[in-house]
């Protein structure tokens, strides 16, 4: 057999051989996946290498296929696991969107991705607290029975109990300035102001809005403070760009439940809006 006595050859030896020890010492690392996937694809398909020697493109692929192989079968179980978890997470999403009993509404016209609305009278409690978990907190006891009916509930979706129910309807208003949350719970359309308890706990109000036209832009994922508030900017702006009056300040609705998961969750900036000032076609 005859080698080649180029010196560039007799350098790659040294270099293919440097780079074999150096390999031969690195237990998993990512350096080894980056040169199997980017590297190993300059081989061609006779058998040759273009740009990468021999030596260490085999060297390469010889040692990421001790370690890719372990690292998979090691692996599978794990993947398999968290898929299993992500699915039930995604059922579990798909249930509760599902069966929430929702505030009625009739979508009248919609300019810009907002969407004009009209809403029956409902009826809902409120409070206002420091903190959205006080204040939810307080509209959680009514439903688990605060109230002149001692109305005792589960905190399901809907929420029901033997006999008589207090089920709490999607979505969950929210309020806030810079320190207070004022926060309500939409009652179904069963109830009316006369048929709905009382609240027991004298912070939490019977509220009963009447008939009203609201404006809505949706959003996605969970409803942070910055987010909604880069989301009321928009809706007002679209407002303003076709001449349609506001009332008040945005508030800022939320239809899901804290286990849902993000890329699932349905949120909206809502304000009532004059509804003498909408297109002509919304009237």
């Amino acid at each position: 057999m005859v080698l080649n006595s180029s010196p560039h050859v007799h350098v790659w030896y040294v270099v293919g051989g440097c780079w074999r020890v150096a390999i031969a010492n690195l237990p998993c690392s990512p350096i080894i996946i980056i040169v199997y996937v980017v590297v190993l694809p300059r081989h061609t398909s006779d058998g040759t290498t273009r740009h990468v020697p021999f030596y260490i493109a085999n060297s390469t692929l010889l040692r990421a296929r001790l370690v890719i192989g372990p690292m998979a079968s090691r692996t599978r179980p794990v993947l398999a696991a968290f898929g299993t978890v992500l699915a039930l997470w995604v059922a579990w999403g798909l249930y509760v969107g599902r069966t929430t009993e929702r505030v009625p509404f009739e979508t009248v016209d919609e300019v810009d991705g907002v969407e004009i609305r009209q809403y029956p009278q409902t009826v809902l409690i409120e409070t206002t607290a420091p903190t959205a978990r006080e204040a939810f907190g307080r509209l959680f006891g009514y439903l688990k029975g605060a109230n002149e009916g001692d109305r005792s509930v589960a905190m399901t979706a809907p929420v029901r109990t033997d006999g008589a129910t207090v089920d709490m309807t999607a979505p969950v208003r929210t309020e806030s300035d810079q320190d207070r949350v004022t926060m309500g719970f939409w009652l179904p359309p069963s109830y009316t102001p006369d048929s709905a308890p009382l609240p027991t706990d004298q912070r939490v109000s019977l509220v009963v809005e009447p008939s009203r036209t609201a404006a809505v832009r949706s959003f996605g994922w969970y409803a942070t403070p910055a987010r909604a508030g880069r989301e009321r900017e928009r809706l007002l702006d679209t407002l303003a760009s076709h001449g349609i009056d506001a009332f008040d300040d945005p508030v800022v609705l939320q239809y899901d439940d804290p286990w849902t998961p993000p890329f699932m969750r349905h949120n909206e900036v809502e304000v009532a809006v004059d509804a003498t000032t909408l297109p002509d076609a919304s009237r």
